[in-house]
């Protein structure tokens, strides 16, 4: 199930114009990590399902690996709410580093746990057994972090965006206690994905005219920076149209149907926005459009 949630990321963040960002690409190693934590679990089950066949240091490996990779997620969130909290110069990295150091700590404890009989290891007659639930500290650890941060630098985010992700992690906690409760661990990777749903919605959608494909000026201004900062060839087309600057004016559907057209079928991955009223920017990637000057001449 959350492999296939992570394909439908990829088909949103695909077809949706995203703002290109540092924010946005740790979004992306969040879903990536996350994807392969859930590959790493399938194959631990596979393993342990076939205990008597393999080598017996397999299934400990793939189980390490795997809580290691949901640790690396939730401390790839702290780096996330760090930068969108835009902590002070002074104020970043505490974190993170406490953060790295817990995920060391916990992974070192986690071996010697199995190594001196105390944590996770598989008896005899193929048995799971755990005096401590190391996973459950470790888990609260990193929850608590990220609680902390946005509990204290508050005041720096529209609060509504800060009760929604409380709320989630709520109820991702909630999940975790009531499987708990009945000795299951196989919601553990999705209430991970929680989260990641709320960032999607909350920080990086960005939704289309969906006449016209066209985006707000914000979006413009983004996409410029991204393309100058990467240093690519790129033309903007422009169009003035005065006589719907006025507030409410609009433009009658078959303009506006010519317009998605043409977005849609002339120039391949360019991008429409819409600055004001009758004010639209087309911007092509000239690397993918060869061709951009004599289709153009053949336009005008």
């Amino acid at each position: 199930m959350v492999i296939a949630i992570m394909g439908i990321f990829v088909i949103l963040i695909r077809a949706a114009y995203i703002k290109p960002s540092k924010g946005f690409r740790l979004f992306k190693w969040i879903l990536a990590v996350l994807t392969l934590a859930a590959y790493t679990d399938i194959m631990y089950h596979l393993a342990l399902a076939n205990f008597d066949q393999i080598p017996g240091i397999v299934p400990y490996a793939l189980r390490f690996l795997y809580h290691q990779l949901l640790f690396i997620n939730l401390e790839l969130y702290i780096l996330y709410i760090e930068q969108t909290m835009q902590l002070l110069p002074s104020e970043q990295k505490a974190f993170p580093i406490i953060g790295l150091l817990g995920l060391i700590g916990f992974g070192i404890t986690d071996i010697l746990g199995t190594i001196l009989g105390f944590g996770f290891h598989i008896t005899d007659d193929f048995t799971i057994a755990s005096q401590v639930n190391l996973f459950l500290v470790e888990y609260l650890f990193f929850v608590g972090i990220a609680l902390f941060m946005m509990i204290r630098y508050r005041d720096r985010v529209y609060k509504p965006i800060i009760w929604a992700f409380l709320l989630t992690i709520a109820i991702a906690l909630v999940l975790m206690y009531i499987q708990g409760l009945f000795n299951q661990q196989s919601f553990t990777t999705a209430t991970f994905v929680f989260p990641a749903l709320s960032v999607l919605y909350l920080l990086h959608s960005n939704p289309y005219d969906l006449e016209m494909g066209s985006l707000k000026l914000d979006s413009f201004e983004s996409d410029l920076q991204h393309r100058i900062q990467g240093k690519k060839k790129f033309a903007i087309l422009s169009i003035l149209l005065h006589e719907f600057e006025a507030a409410g004016h609009k433009y009658p559907k078959e303009m506006r149907d010519i317009i998605r057209s043409y977005v849609e079928g002339y120039y391949n991955g360019a991008a429409l926005f819409q600055i004001t009223g009758g004010r639209m920017e087309l911007v092509v990637d000239l690397d993918i459009n060869p061709d951009y000057e004599e289709k153009t001449k053949t336009d005008s």
